[in-house]
């Protein structure tokens, strides 16, 4: 049996808010690294600060994976906080959210060297484009992200994006812009994928937040998101 390490990155999607109905039961096999220790699954699993919520992008993730690992476990980093980016700094390195991911994460694998890292998920990106962050300014930081994550926690580490809700997007160009940038950073590194939040839209509740069912069909869709970065994992040096 394998132990998997999966470090949890991003705002409130990640999260799940806390009136999702996460009352599926979790896979007996998976746990969550914490700054309070290592603890089981519940209804609502503790954010780093804020309310928490249900994880469900997490939990039916884990659910295809462990389907396909019989015999292995997962251990989920927990660093999303809700409303956090690059934009108000949080997320890029050397920011406190950023630090402490790396650090809990690395807490959990010098404790357990048996455990193996596997891969990092990150479904945010809503609080740049509501701010109109500029394109050329986010990929700066997306880039800036994956070369500092791959340097703290491992060459190549294979990295799942998830998109923006689509009724947030809309037809408002500059949230359009950072989508087709998270998009466009699966071209330009290797070991990247990103998770498509269209075809078919997965449902939201508010624009902005995605209900039970969108969370569930996101959630399915991050392992097929991380068959993909693993399949072009290492093969060339990035940008």
């Amino acid at each position: 049996m394998t132990t998997w390490v999966f470090p949890l990155a991003g705002q409130s999607n990640m999260v799940s808010r806390a009136d999702a109905d996460g009352s599926a039961p979790w896979p007996g096999a998976v746990r969550f690294m914490t700054a309070e220790g290592l603890v089981a699954p519940s209804d609502e699993i503790a954010a780093p600060e804020g309310n928490g919520g249900p994880v469900l992008i997490a939990k039916c993730f884990a659910a295809d994976f462990l389907a396909a690992h019989p015999g292995d476990a997962i251990v989920f980093v927990a660093g999303a906080v809700g409303g956090t980016s690059f934009w108000n700094h949080r997320w890029n390195p050397g920011d406190d959210l950023y630090d402490a991911l790396v650090s809990l994460t690395r807490q959990a694998l010098a404790a357990h060297p048996d455990w193996q890292l596997r891969a990092l998920l990150f479904q945010g990106f809503e609080t740049d484009a509501s701010n109109a962050m500029l394109p050329t300014t986010f990929r700066r930081a997306i880039d800036r992200f994956v070369r500092a994550i791959r340097a703290d926690l491992g060459a190549g580490l294979p990295i799942v994006f998830g998109e923006l809700p689509p009724g947030f997007v809309g037809d408002d160009p500059v949230r359009a812009a950072i989508r087709n940038e998270v998009r466009l950073a699966a071209e330009r590194w290797p070991g990247i994928a990103v998770v498509s939040s269209r075809e078919p839209t997965p449902a939201e509740d508010d624009g902005l937040h995605y209900s039970t069912a969108g969370l569930v069909a996101l959630g399915h869709r991050y392992a097929a998101g991380l068959a993909a970065a693993e399949a072009t994992a290492g093969t060339e040096a990035g940008v």
